[in-house]
C-alpha cells in the first residue's frame, strides 16, 4: 500500500465499514480482483490517501507460481502473472521489500519515503517518490494459519 501525505485522517469507523465488507464479500468467493479493487476503493473514501495497492499470491497454475494485483487509484487494476523459474524465486522477486519481508520472518514493514536526502533499498521505493508517495505499508498475511507466513513463499 502506498500513500500520499494528507491533511485528510480516516474515520475508525469507515476503516471498519471497509473491513466488515470486505470479510463479507471474502465468504461469497468473489473474484479476487474485485476484492482488491473494492478495498483499495472503500479505502481510498474511507480517509486513507492510497494512491496503489498490491496484492500477491502463490498458485497452482503450469505456467504461473503467483499472481500479483495492482490497483492505482483513478486507473484500475491489472493482474500479473509470475512465471515459474529455476530455483522457485525471480531475481526481481529477491529484490522486493516483500522477499525482504519473508526472509526476516517481518509480519508489516512501513517506510516512510518523504526524506530526499536518504538513499532506499529497494527500487520500488523510489518509483513511488517518483509519484510523490510519502509512505510505503506491506503486510505478510499467510492463509494457512498452521503453517505460519512462510507458507506463502513465492515469486511474486
Amino acid at each position: 500500500m502506498a500513500t500520499k501525505t494528507t491533511g485528510e485522517t480516516a474515520s475508525a469507523t469507515l476503516i471498519n465499514r471497509v473491513a466488515n465488507w470486505l470479510v463479507a464479500e471474502a465468504l461469497l468467493e468473489p473474484d479476487v480482483t474485485t476484492l482488491v479493487t473494492g478495498t483499495c476503493e472503500r479505502l481510498h473514501a474511507a480517509g486513507i490517501a492510497l494512491v496503489r495497492g498490491y496484492a500477491a499470491f502463490p498458485v497452482l497454475h503450469p505456467l504461473h507460481s503467483a499472481i500479483g494485483i495492482t490497483w492505482l487509484r483513478g486507473q484500475g487494476t491489472s493482474t500479473d502473472g509470475y512465471p515459474h523459474v529455476p530455483g522457485g524465486v525471480s531475481a526481481g522477486f529477491e529484490r522486493s521489500p516483500h522477499y525482504y519481508m519473508l526472509q526476516r520472518d517481518l509480519d508489516f514493514l512501513r517506510v516512510k519515503l518523504d526524506c530526499p536526502t536518504r538513499s532506499y533499498q529497494f527500487d520500488v521505493f523510489d518509483d513511488l517518490r517518483a509519484e510523490h508517495v510519502t509512505d510505503y505499508l506491506a503486510y505478510v498475511v499467510s492463509f494457512e494459519p498452521q503453517a505460519g507466513r512462510r507458507a506463502g513463499r513465492g515469486n511474486g
